[in-house]
């Protein structure tokens, strides 16, 4: 990747981006304040749930795990991690199967706490931390991009910081050959975003800090298959619909 120091680069973005009101709670949070207005069509990408293997026959809930303390097992279990890549084994589940089972509408509103309640089985399922692509999605992506997306060569940009007093805005350049750049969430200012686009701006990924699903916008043709993929699993959604 080659750092890009012109930060105006990014400009446009935030020059379409929806400023969030005074009273977020009244007015809502929307698509267009996660990533730029301007694209024909736009999805929700969902991450990943998987079934935890090891531990699937185990029908304990939160609340059961809290009644018993047992702080031991609740840290092996918490180390349990889906992302970047499954450290257990594991079997993919999609939402729409989940929402069947938990008897939920599967709408562009859908998110994680929709799925897991207080009284869902706490090893029989596992997601990835807020803002983070698994790497499955990633390099499925990536591939889809290469194939039909009119813009190979790409800028990434994220807010890295070490420290309070170490604040930095990174841009960097890459090529869709390379696959999608991966920025760790761990790097960055709680609150900020993570944002691929095409060099000639045609299309755009956001993924979220605060957030458990990544958004795309591009053209309706390009949405369209990431719509019919068999391993990326979205829901269209409009600009300005509710998260």
């Amino acid at each position: 990747m080659e750092e890009i120091h012109d930060l105006s680069k990014y400009s446009w973005i935030e020059e379409q981006l929806e400023k969030i009101t005074e009273h977020p709670k009244e007015d809502h949070i929307r698509v267009w304040h996660a990533i730029p207005k301007g694209f024909s069509a736009y999805c929700k990408i969902l991450p990943p749930v998987y079934l935890d293997l090891d531990y699937a026959d185990d029908l304990r809930t939160y609340a059961d795990m809290d009644r018993e303390k047992d702080d031991e097992e609740m840290e092996v279990l918490g180390n349990r991690e889906a992302f970047p890549e499954a450290n257990f084994k594991a079997q993919r589940m999609f939402w729409k199967e989940l929402t069947n089972l938990q008897g939920v509408s599967f709408t562009p509103q859908i998110s994680v706490y929709d799925l897991f309640s207080y009284s869902w089985p706490i090893r029989y399922v596992n997601s990835g931390r807020e803002g983070d692509l698994s790497t499955e999605v990633e390099s499925q992506l990536s591939k889809l991009l290469s194939r039909h997306a009119k813009s190979k060569d790409y800028f990434v940009s994220y807010i890295d910081y070490e420290d309070i007093d170490n604040i930095h805005q990174r841009i960097y350049k890459s090529n869709l050959s390379s696959g999608l750049a991966r920025i760790s969430t761990r790097l960055l200012l709680p609150g900020t975003q993570i944002y691929w686009w095409g060099i000639n701006r045609d299309w755009c990924l956001a993924v979220d800090f605060d957030i458990d699903f990544s958004f795309f916008g591009g053209s309706t043709e390009l949405v369209g298959l990431l719509i019919k993929d068999d391993f990326i699993e979205c829901i269209p959604v409009e600009i300005d619909s509710e998260l």
